[in-house]
């Protein structure tokens, strides 16, 4: 199934695809005689760029392309197409959370903003649409992503397609061009700004930007460019003009809009000209490139180091006389193996300022990460004669650097919160040759003896908490009337995406090493590990339900029948005298107790079905309780 707009396609007859310059001409011809019959779907990548000889070769010559695995074109013939269900909308238990692998580069940015402003001054273009690429991973399917993003960002000319060697999610709001017999119209988009928290700010921020001289002129050039193509292939006189800086309003920003229409010449007696004649005049479009638009594209191609591939192309079906192109913007892409790639960019001009730019690029990758919550650790800490200190510290310090990283982007080398800088340039723990032994004995009387391994018994794995966090928390623990207890406790500390830290603190409770082996159950729900939020510690907890009072917790398992996790513990099963744990990719966090037991070689990861519990000895591992025997 694929998707474009309103509609999902089925029943794929036939392939239309090229790989070369010199097939784009016949492949186009294809598509158009094809479209008599079927619903011909499909995308042209921004590689295939001008059609000029001099200008594609220069363009897929590069060995950032490979012309021989990756198509220009590729487009299919559907039999059938039947309205989107609303069911794609109804997206109520949030499962995507991406993480990032590549994040935008402000210093890069900034280094070639510098370079665009000396070919302004030059007078080598008047804007350029300089872009940059975000890489993202995700344990979601393509299909999973498509249907998470699109309740936030549900475009006119919104497309998923998936073939046999890359997936392409795109929520573009930009109409590249549509035919409707020889009537062509073009809406070309061009000046941006965010929306306004409220009502009365949001009509205030679209009167800015209609009336802001810089998007108009921005838009303007475009305008100007398009209207310069498009004269190539349209008749005489037919030109018009209509809806000049036009504001469409979009989930998180508003953006200005100006329409072009024309009828086309006719290219033999009786016949339209055809659409690679259209693609030739007008492709690239030339809100995505700049002005002059060849130019410019030799400028872009000497600046950014990576393709644009279905980024910046076009995506679009034709159907008999009627034929509905994109811009092949907001486009998440990725090759089988590969991470997601998501490229992102903006028009630069003579009074472009850097800063306002790059926030610009930042407003519009904001939909992928704009999932309201908080990482958070949980942690036992005891206070001693030199200080406080925490259970397993740098191994709770390095998961929320990890998440924080992946999840918000943060920058680990950023100085601005000492607190934070702290946080974020933990060491990945490597346990000490006397924590492992003891470890490695405590687990033993643990198996033998039905002793719970508990976290006082662990004196190695205790550690001074650093300078600037100690400070934060005992400040926490002042305001929280916390200062006076001399037992071990429970902090709780959350980390949003600002890098804004929040403490709580609790008493640590007995339970539930009093009446062993304790009482845990097996959940009626299935985890989905394609659920992101499994995998990292947050205030997303909605695949979680609350154990009753009488258990100490609830054990989950996959859709495959796989052993997963509880609610507040990893679990540990004895199998044939081996310490066996479910394997991360089933679904679940890495406790910080059970990545101290597998770095001390006291156990090991292995896909465990719920049958293998059977007769078996089963463990919950946890940093606060620590390691005891269950009854499940």
């Amino acid at each position: 199934m694929w998707i474009f707009g309103k509609y999902a396609y089925y029943k794929p007859t036939s392939r239309i695809v090229a790989y070369q310059k010199n097939g784009l001409q016949e492949a186009f011809s294809k598509i158009q005689s094809s479209a008599k019959n079927s619903y011909v779907l499909g995308f042209v990548s921004y590689e295939a760029g001008i059609f000029s000889q001099d200008f594609l070769q220069l363009q897929v010559s590069s060995k950032l392309y490979d012309t021989t695995t990756q198509p220009l074109l590729e487009f299919w013939c559907f039999k059938k197409r039947k309205k989107l269900q609303k069911i794609l909308h109804k997206n109520t238990n949030p499962t995507l959370a991406f993480s990032i692998h590549k994040n935008l580069d402000q210093a890069r940015y900034k280094k070639y903003f510098r370079r665009i402003k000396k070919e302004l001054a030059c007078g080598n273009t008047y804007q350029v649409n300089y872009t940059q690429e975000l890489k993202l991973s995700s344990h979601n399917s393509a299909f999973g992503i498509f249907t998470s993003l699109l309740p936030k960002q549900d475009t006119s000319y919104k497309a998923f397609i998936s073939t046999d060697s890359q997936e392409i999610i795109c929520f573009s709001p930009e109409l590249f061009f549509k035919l409707k017999n020889d009537k062509i119209t073009l809406q070309p988009m061009k000046g941006t700004i965010a929306r306004g928290k409220t009502k009365k700010e949001d009509e205030h921020r679209k009167k800015l930007l209609r009336t802001d001289s810089k998007n108009k002129a921005e838009n303007i050039m475009i305008v100007d460019l398009l209207r310069n193509d498009i004269s190539q292939i349209a008749r005489s006189g037919t030109l018009k003009i209509k809806n000049l800086f036009k504001i469409k309003t979009l989930p998180s920003l508003h953006q200005m809009v100006s329409t072009l229409q024309a009828r086309l010449k006719k290219d033999s007696p009786g016949k339209t000209c055809n659409l690679f004649a259209i693609f030739d005049a007008l492709f690239p479009c030339g809100s995505i490139t700049g002005a002059p638009k060849k130019s410019t594209m030799h400028i872009i191609k000497a600046l950014e180091n990576q393709t644009r591939d279905v980024y910046c192309g076009s995506i679009g079906l034709v159907y008999k006389k009627k034929a509905i192109f994109n811009v092949a913007i907001r486009t998440l892409q990725r090759r089988k193996g590969e991470p997601w790639r998501y490229g992102v960019g903006g028009a630069i001009v003579w009074d472009s300022k850097c800063s306002e730019e790059f926030a610009e690029l930042q407003l519009k990758s904001q939909f992928l990460f704009s999932q309201d919550f908080k990482l958070f650790e949980t942690m036992l800490l005891r206070r001693t004669a030199k200080g406080l200190e925490a259970f397993l510290g740098e191994y709770h310090f390095y998961r929320i650097l990890r998440s924080a990283c992946e999840l918000y982007g943060l920058d680990a080398n950023s100085r601005q919160n000492p607190v934070l800088y702290e946080l974020l340039n933990s060491q990945k723990p490597a346990p000490s040759d006397k924590l492992i032994v003891q470890t490695q004995n405590l687990v033993q009387a643990l198996l033998r003896d039905s002793i719970p391994l508990h976290p006082l018994a662990l004196t190695e794995a205790w550690m001074p908490l650093p300078i600037n966090f100690t400070n934060a928390v005992e400040s926490a623990l002042k305001d929280l009337d916390f200062t006076k207890t001399h037992k071990p406790f429970i902090l709780k500390f959350l980390l949003d995406k600002n890098g804004t830290l929040e403490f709580e603190a609790r008493e640590k409770k007995d339970f539930p090493h009093n009446s062993l082996p304790v009482q845990v159950s097996l959940s009626k729900h299935t985890q989905d590990w394609h659920n992101d939020f499994l995998y990292h510690k947050t205030t997303n907890r909605a695949h979680f339900v609350v154990p009753d009072s009488c258990e100490f917790d609830v054990i989950y398992q996959n859709q495959r029948g796989e052993f997963t996790e509880g609610t507040r513990c990893n679990i540990a099963i004895l199998q044939d005298s081996q310490l066996l744990t479910p394997a991360l990719s089933s679904g679940l966090l890495c406790g910080c107790m059970r990545e101290l037991l597998l770095s001390c070689g006291c156990m090991t990861e292995k896909i465990l079905k719920t049958t293998d519990s059977q007769n078996a000895r089963i463990f919950a591992l946890n940093s606060v309780y620590g390691v005891f025997e269950v009854r499940l």
